[in-house]
């Protein structure tokens, strides 16, 4: 059975959504990083110097949203992954958060107490 998660990035206006879709587990969570990172890169890059890749963005990004309603599981290394990306976002003075968190993502965030880290102004029990 292959294990499969999905990216898709948008860019808008400043702010950088990544779409994730699957299963975010110790087999996929690389994924997530890698396509964060791609963008870090990316950003460094000289302007004239930004081949057109798939992290390709275009513009100053101000703000990364995890849109994670289609995680149908996550795991301990998956909610590792969310942490580090805000992490790795943070250092490069960029904001991050979580949008329209699953229902495995709530329960995991809610159980481990990291929902308020994750999710700073939701209302979500």
């Amino acid at each position: 059975m292959d294990v499969v998660l999905t990216l898709a990035t948008r860019y808008l206006d400043g702010t950088l959504t990544i779409a994730v879709t699957g299963e975010l587990d110790i087999a996929t969570s690389r994924q997530l990083l890698a396509c964060l990172d791609a963008v870090f890169i990316q950003m460094a890059r000289p302007r004239g110097d930004r081949s057109g890749d798939q992290a390709a963005v275009g513009g100053a990004v101000d703000e990364v949203v995890i849109d994670t309603g289609g995680v149908s599981f996550i795991d301990a290394h998956g909610l590792g992954a969310l942490v580090a990306l805000q992490n790795r976002a943070r250092n490069h003075g960029i904001a991050l958060r979580l949008a329209d968190p699953s229902a495995a993502v709530r329960r995991i965030l809610s159980i481990t107490g990291l929902r308020h880290r994750l999710l700073p102004h939701s209302g979500m029990a």
